[in-house]
Parts: C-alpha cells; structure tokens; sequence
C-alpha cells in the first residue's frame, strides 16, 4: 500500500515539473512538498520490508546481506525526502 501511495506522490510531482504553473506555485513549496512526499513515502515502503527480512533473519538466521541492503535504501530514501523537505520552509 505504501509503494501505491508513493507512486501516486511521485507521479504528481512529476506532472507538476511538467507544469510551470505548478512548479513556481506558492515559490515552488507545493512541488517540493509533493517530492518530499514520494520519497518519505517510499522510504516508509521499504521500511515496512525491513520488517519482513528481519523476521526471516531472526527465524532462519541467514539473510543479513539482503537486510543490510534493503535498509541502505530506506536511508537512502529519506536522505532524497531531506533535500526535499530542506525547500519547503
């Protein structure tokens, strides 16, 4: 569900890049809260399939590469919101 969402945020804002209307409104806060949302968004999605590897981690306890690797994106995920969000204020 997360991932729907993300997509629907990153599709929004990728329209309103296409716009110019929309990307200098309310001087260009609107498109950037919309990016910071895609991203947060997606960084939620891939946290919530940090739970799934870690579960399978502490039950068969193999899978830590692929742990590791999944929570490399969520960080990177919100390191993309941050720069984001660093533009809406």
């Amino acid at each position: 569900m997360q991932a729907q969402v993300a997509a629907y945020y990153e599709r929004a804002f990728e329209a309103s890049q296409a716009s110019q209307t929309l990307r200098t409104l309310q001087d260009s806060r609107f498109a950037n809260t919309i990016g910071f949302l895609a991203k947060q968004q997606m960084g939620e999605a891939y946290e919530l399939l940090t739970a799934q590897y870690q579960e399978v981690v502490d039950q068969q306890h193999k899978g830590h590469g692929d742990l590791i690797t999944v929570l490399k994106i969520v960080l990177g995920k919100y390191r993309e919101a941050q720069e984001f969000a660093a533009h809406i204020a």
